[in-house]
């Protein structure tokens, strides 16, 4: 794991807890933007940045994150609309693992 690795597993942990520790909804909310905008910056990073190891990481979190997210939207206290916008959470959360997933085959070399 190099130095920008470790720093952008560590803000994904952090991300992560936020989502998970998150009661109302709008912290909520915005807890899951910023793990996804977190997402969408793996591709910004040099090809040798990330092992394998750290992209199957990566992924975990993002996982553990949908799963949340899903759970909270089927909540019978979250509104319709609120529910729904959840669920596109999750699909552009899916978006940016595909991005990642993308980036990993075409311009990393295997470590």
């Amino acid at each position: 794991m190099t130095p920008s690795a470790a720093g952008f597993i560590a803000a994904a942990i952090k991300a992560a807890e936020a989502v998970s520790d998150a009661q109302h909804r709008h912290a909520f909310e915005q807890a899951v933007r910023h793990f996804e905008d977190l997402l969408a910056t793996v591709p910004d990073h040099a090809a040798g940045d990330f092992t394998d190891a750290d992209i199957v990481h990566i992924r975990t979190l993002a996982e553990a994150v949908i799963e949340i997210v899903e759970q909270r939207a089927t909540e019978e206290e979250d509104r319709p609309k609120t529910a729904q916008q959840l669920v596109s959470a999750v699909y552009a959360i899916r978006s940016r693992l595909e991005q990642i997933d993308i980036w990993t085959r075409h311009f990393r070399t295997t470590h």
